[in-house]
């Protein structure tokens, strides 16, 4: 690639690195950064135990030496042994290396950048240069990219690593060369063990392998795709040997749903579910996206090029899987309201890069014409890139996230400084909060578990005044200095109107307190 022919697309990733970063660091503060959710706490909970003890397992002595379950991950369940592994261990290992080199605020904005380069990679090869320039644009200045972009989720990287996969099977197709398919299947593992769901992206490629086959002059090869499942799977069979080892229970992320019969009941049975996906966070989001997706791909199939019908076909397909994937999770969340920072948009990341592709052909093509359609096209870029970049001054944009998450940042630093190395925080869902600097104790009471029953599988109901009131008795009597959060609501309420408790704030807005028995 030659630098000179390349400067526009490498101004324009810069220019998005620059964004990146820009959002990432009004959004956390100096030297600390609160989850903002339990996916991500877990991810920078274990991520920082590799860097720090050079471990893959969180251990709890706390649980063996009160025989409870109450401190551990969220997420997890009760093992017995107290031993926890967390999910995706490509992600943890991708933010211990930048914990332990200094760069980890920016980890995942570098993903970001990344993902958007080869993107455009990708789409310059298959189609044309200006073409990979306006998809890298499209993509990346994809509000719900930009925003994910800025968090410790495992989303970005993932579809990061899955487009580097994908460039490298195009160019395995293009150059017959063994290196880059051996290649694909490496960044297709650590698309997988950066998110689980990324085993869509192997699966496709290898469909896409053997339908290469049949549709080409250059014929792919059985030894080509032999390299392919081979570095793909002797790697995962490892991991999963070694896994065994380690007497620990892996902290259970649900990434999609149990296999191709479980998404086709799904299929089935919730159709307005996926309706309502498709409708909202496709079709209606974000703006005029889906429209030039759906012209570009008409004038696609207009031309003859056999390469762009059958990455065009291949990029659908790739789309429907990954929307049957996580389509039907709208019926538990997401649809509160369709908003950058929530749950479905941020499965949809990699269908938003498939629309962009399809969008910048259309868009591309309208500027090669020689009349007035060139100004239309612009017109319509313009369109797209101020109505889905004016949704950061929304009131969910990221300036509202900032102040979220650096009020939480400010009650960790104010609990920390006034507490012991040794205390124990009792909590309901402020844990994201502490863990990192706190040992923190998770409950959920006997009423919550009969509200919602499936809670049960993470927790065993706990009863204030039978189980969590002996508990911090034995813990006060031990030395052990106790604190509670205003939102364990019921726990806190019972201390505070029992006359043998004594509890004093700890912090200015009487968020945290400090759990004394009197004498």
């Amino acid at each position: 690639m030659k630098l000179k022919e390349n400067l526009p697309a490498l101004a324009i990733i810069l220019l998005l690195a620059l964004l990146f970063n820009y959002y990432t660091y009004i959004n956390s503060e100096v030297n600390y950064r609160v989850a903002e959710s339990p996916d991500e706490n877990l991810a920078i909970i274990f991520s920082k135990l590799i860097a720090e003890d050079s471990s893959l397992v969180w251990h709890s002595e706390m649980n063996e030496r009160y025989n409870v379950s109450y401190f551990r991950p969220r997420n997890s369940i009760d093992i017995g042994a107290n031993n926890y592994v967390g999910p995706y261990v490509g992600f943890q290992m991708l933010l211990a290396t930048a914990r332990l080199y200094g760069f980890f605020d920016h980890i995942v904005p570098l993903a970001g950048c990344i993902g958007v380069l080869f993107l455009y990679l990708l789409v310059r090869n298959i189609f044309d240069e200006r073409t990979g320039i306006i998809a890298a644009m499209l993509w990346g200045l994809n509000p719900s990219y930009v925003f994910f972009s800025s968090m410790y989720y495992s989303n970005v990287p993932a579809v990061a690593f899955s487009i580097i996969a994908l460039y490298c099977f195009h160019k395995g197709i293009q150059t017959g060369k063994n290196t880059y398919i051996g290649c694909a299947g490496l960044f297709c593992l650590y698309a997988a063990f950066t998110r689980t769901s990324e085993i869509v992206i192997f699966g496709s490629i290898l469909i896409g392998l053997l339908a290469a086959r049949w549709l080409f002059s250059r014929k792919i090869q059985l030894k080509e795709m032999i390299i392919f499942i081979s570095i793909f799977l002797v790697l995962r069979i490892l991991w999963t040997i070694s896994n065994s080892s380690l007497d620990a229970q892996t902290v259970d992320i649900n990434t999609g749903g149990g296999g191709i019969g479980y998404q086709l009941a799904y299929l089935m049975s919730n159709a307005g579910v996926y309706a309502r996906s498709f409708m909202d966070y496709i079709i209606g989001y974000p703006p005029l996206l889906f429209v030039l997706a759906c012209f570009g791909v008409i004038s696609i199939y207009s031309s003859n090029d056999k390469t762009q019908r059958f990455f065009t076909l291949f990029f659908i397909g790739l789309f429907l899987l990954f929307f049957g994937l996580y389509g039907f999770r709208g019926e538990t969340w997401g649809f509160e309201s369709v908003t950058i920072d929530s749950s479905m948009a941020r499965y949809f990341l990699i269908n938003y890069a498939i629309m962009s592709i399809f969008a910048a052909v259309f868009l591309t093509r309208f500027f090669s014409r020689q009349d007035n359609s060139r100004i239309v096209a612009l017109f319509l870029l313009l369109v797209l890139l101020t109505s889905t970049t004016a949704i950061f001054e929304s009131d969910n944009g990221l300036m509202k996230e900032k102040e979220r998450l650096n009020g939480w940042g400010a009650l960790n630093r104010e609990t920390v400084d006034r507490t012991p190395e040794n205390a124990v925080i009792f909590t309901r869902a402020f844990d994201k909060v502490f863990m990192l600097d706190r040992q923190v104790a998770v409950y959920r009471t006997e009423a919550e578990i009969r509200a919602q029953p499936d809670m049960a599988y993470w927790y065993t109901p706990a009863n204030i005044e039978k189980d969590l009131i002996p508990l911090i008795d034995k813990m006060i009597l031990d030395g052990v200095p106790v604190y509670v959060t205003q939102e364990a609501t019921e726990l806190f309420q019972y201390l505070k109107k029992n006359n043998r408790y004594h509890l004093t704030a700890v912090t200015k807005n009487s968020m945290v307190w400090k759990v004394e028995k009197r004498s």
